[in-house]
């Protein structure tokens, strides 16, 4: 009943783990759904909120177009691709059937912010990739230059003009202002065919399109420059910090606790007991599985504090990245550092985001698998001994398919990393291959200790907890892997036995066991009479506590095995539960000897006749020496 009772309170505080578990979880979905949308949604549409509309990037279009005059030309029309119905063809194949040349594109950016794509002719044809890009660098650089030009020069608001004036069939951008008492007329760029390829459109929209643009960036360069909007930043800036700090506390007390959980279950995991390493032979099959299942449960709440930790540090790296990130992009002085922070932590933050990626699918998937081996082992039809010997099948099983899951997705995880960072993985693989081969070669013995530890597994020849005979060894199996199998002699020691040596193994423990007696009775002892107590002895064992328990079946008294000079031997079989056959024989043996006194049956002991034989005469008895005198010998 006290058991029951245990078992109960089990089970319950079990189910109300579950029920705060689910609210967690959902508590821990909302905390990172609301942290993850104020960091890249929530925070930046307050900022284009609370930001004036004069700072707001400018749409094209806010130019009123200036149309070519009667004297300018009619721009050309863009030429098309002279291959039919505009299939999607390969680039090799795309040169090959169009007179569209090959080209690159880059971003023109002012005070840190990209205002539109300009394109130029690739001018390298050798194998350097770093060269395809000069002439688009060389393009951009002399538009920045000149547009920062234009913008440090302090020009008049109401002076600024974006014009477009039309040379060589090209529409060029002319931008008019007035600084310190003098006018200025400066040629910013010209449209190309290459542009309008790229944008597809023709050249004069496009150009009205960039003046628009390029009006509305030089305009709010000088508008972000005035201390009323420099003060404003710095109140938008104090609020999002503050949000992040207020984030990041509530972060920080949800890993206290998870800290405090982790450290409530470290003395249970490091204290309890291991059925699967040290036996007890006194403990009932249902006990042994219970612990089974409570370590395993322990496992797996320790695996989700892990997972819970890991996303609870994400969060905070997160959080406090984009908070700085958005902070920098509000200042046009801070506002360079956001692609130079995007560049430093381009790899190291593909690596880092990888690894957690893949630590949490381990978990998962060794979450995954004790839990699929928790349902198989919840069949109500298996008896308790089968419970217990499937309950240790299925841990050893989960054991070595959590290595396995393990090494395979450690393995994709370094593939895909090093294919994040531009390493070349298909010369990486058959390299690996050509090594895996070699060392495949060199470690035949490898290769066959764990193909012969699958099929020990597969065929259930043996599983931990269970006695095994290998050879000349045999012990308790405490640990068994694809590779070796170790084994804890009577007398302490630790054997490991390669699973390729293992040909013939004897499982002493597996469903049941037996305890032959082999008991020799003296030669003039009553044999019915002996026959008669044997059986009686076996059969008041059998019948009472605890002992009824651990053997299964009626005891067979099979007779008597031989007859010698010792006596007679009888043998007895007892069928017990697995391990428990050394326990019942020792218990035998002694009520069978306080028998055999009290009925006055003795032991067989071993019998010897000996014979002298003597070809010399004897003495005459005048001759013979009196008894009790010494008679000496004088020798030559």
């Amino acid at each position: 009943m006290a058991d029951r009772k245990q078992d109960g309170r089990g089970m319950v505080k079990s189910r109300h783990w579950v029920a705060r578990g689910w609210r967690r979880w959902l508590g821990f979905c909302l905390a990172m759904g609301l942290g993850y949308w104020l960091a890249w949604g929530g925070i930046p549409g307050m900022v284009h909120w609370v930001v004036p509309a004069g700072m707001a990037q400018v749409q094209p279009g806010g130019v009123k177009p200036i149309a070519p005059s009667a004297s300018q030309p009619t721009p050309t029309p863009t030429p098309t691709t002279q291959f039919p119905l505009n299939l999607s063809l390969p680039p090799e194949l795309e040169r090959f059937f169009s007179n569209r040349p090959s080209m690159s594109q880059a971003a023109v950016s002012l005070d840190g912010q990209p205002l539109f794509q300009v394109a130029a002719l690739d001018i390298a044809t050798g194998d350097d990739p770093a060269a395809d890009s000069v002439s688009v660098q060389a393009r951009v650089r002399l538009i920045e230059s000149r547009l920062n030009r234009i913008a440090t020069r302090g020009f008049d608001p109401n002076t600024l003009a974006v014009q477009i004036a039309w040379e060589n069939q090209q529409p060029v951008l002319i931008v008019n202002s007035r600084a310190d008492g003098r006018t200025y007329q400066d040629t910013l760029l010209t449209v190309t065919d290459l542009d309008a390829r790229l944008h597809e459109t023709d050249m004069e929209t496009l150009a009205q399109e960039w003046a628009a643009t390029v009006e509305a960036a030089l305009r709010r360069f000088q508008q972000e420059r005035q201390p009323t909007f420099l003060r404003h930043q710095l109140l938008v800036a104090a609020a999002l910090f503050t949000m992040a700090a207020i984030l990041s506390l509530l972060l920080r007390y949800w890993q206290h606790r998870l800290h405090q959980e982790r450290d409530r279950l470290a003395p249970v995991a490091h204290t309890e007991p291991s059925p699967l390493t040290a036996t007890d032979r006194d403990t009932p099959p249902t006990v042994t599985t219970t612990l089974l299942q409570q370590q395993l449960q322990n496992r797996q709440r320790r695996s989700v504090l892990a997972i819970q930790q890991l996303f609870a540090v994400v969060g905070q790296v997160l959080l406090w990245f984009s908070t700085v990130f958005l902070i920098l992009g509000l200042f046009p002085y801070t506002r360079w550092l956001q692609p130079l922070l995007l560049r430093l932590i381009n790899i190291p933050g593909r690596l880092l985001a990888i690894a957690a990626l893949f630590y949490v699918l381990m978990r998962l998937s060794v979450m995954g698998i004790d839990r699929i081996f928790t349902l198989l082992q919840e069949g109500p039809e298996w008896s308790p001994e089968q419970s217990q010997r499937r309950a240790l099948r299925f841990s050893t099983f989960a054991s070595v398919l959590k290595g396995v899951a393990v090494a395979i997705l450690a393995m994709i995880g370094a593939i895909v990393g090093l294919s994040s960072v531009g390493v070349q993985i298909a010369p990486l693989l058959a390299g690996a291959g050509i090594v895996g081969l070699g060392i495949s070669l060199a470690a035949q013995n490898l290769i066959r200790d764990i193909i012969n530890g699958c099929l020990i597994l597969l065929e259930d020849q043996y599983g931990v907890g269970d006695v095994i005979r290998v050879g000349e060894v045999s012990g308790l199996v405490e640990y068994m892997g694809l590779r070796m199998t170790q084994l804890r002699d009577t007398d302490g020691r630790l054997i490991t036995v390669p699973n390729s040596s293992i040909t013939i193994v004897q499982n002493l423990t597996k469903e049941w066991s037996r305890v032959d007696l082999m008991i020799t009775v003296a030669l003039t002892a009553d044999l019915e009479k002996a026959l008669q107590v044997i059986q009686q002895v076996a059969q008041e064992m059998r019948s009472v506590y605890p002992w009824q328990a651990l053997i299964l079946d009626t005891p067979q008294l099979l007779g008597v095995e031989h007859l010698d000079h010792v006596g007679a031997t009888i043998r007895l079989w007892i069928k017990t539960l697995p391990q428990k056959q050394w326990e019942v024989a020792r218990e035998y043996r002694r009520r069978l000897k306080l028998a055999f006194d009290r009925e006055g049956i003795a032991i067989g002991v071993p019998q010897q006749s000996v014979w002298f034989h003597s070809r010399v005469t004897p003495l005459p008895p005048d001759r013979m020496t009196p008894p009790g005198e010494a008679q000496l010998s004088n020798y030559p």
